[in-house]
């Protein structure tokens, strides 16, 4: 009896060292997976990290493209302003134009052209003469005859 006691007292403690010798190699096995998984997650938190800072950088990209946006359509409200005063501008000039050629072929009135009438002068003496004799203003002290 003695003899079997033994022999089950040694199988137990084959069988213990056995499921220590197993339990310590998942023990290493677990913890190489361990730290396997946790350089993992800090990796998966690096590139979420770096994910972050690239939606923040087109968040604020977006959001100065918007002002830019914004001040490019207030521009171009003010430049079709300014071209539809400019276009104004240019029929009332192209108008304006138009009368100054129908007036400027119409034939200019009497008291105008006799202002560009004058005698051939030969000297100077023969232009005051002219001048002296043409439409004279009357003496105050005497009555105009008309």
């Amino acid at each position: 009896m003695t003899n079997i006691k033994t022999w089950i007292i040694v199988s137990l403690i084959i069988t213990s060292v056995a499921a220590v010798g197993i339990l310590a190699y998942k023990n290493k096995s677990l913890t190489g997976d361990n730290n396997l998984l946790t350089v993992e997650r800090n990796a998966a938190k690096a590139q979420v990290n770096a994910q972050q800072e690239i939606i923040t950088q087109i968040t604020t990209r977006e959001k100065e493209n918007q002002a830019a946006h914004s001040n490019l359509i207030a521009q171009l409200s003010t430049t079709k302003n300014l071209l539809t005063k400019h276009e104004q501008t240019i029929r009332t000039l192209e108008q304006e134009n138009e009368q100054i050629k129908t007036w400027s072929n119409t034939r200019l009135p009497d008291p105008v052209i006799s202002l560009r009438q004058h005698p051939t002068f030969t000297g100077s003496q023969d232009y005051r003469n002219w001048l002296s004799e043409r439409d004279a203003l009357p003496i105050t002290s005497l009555q105009p005859t008309n």
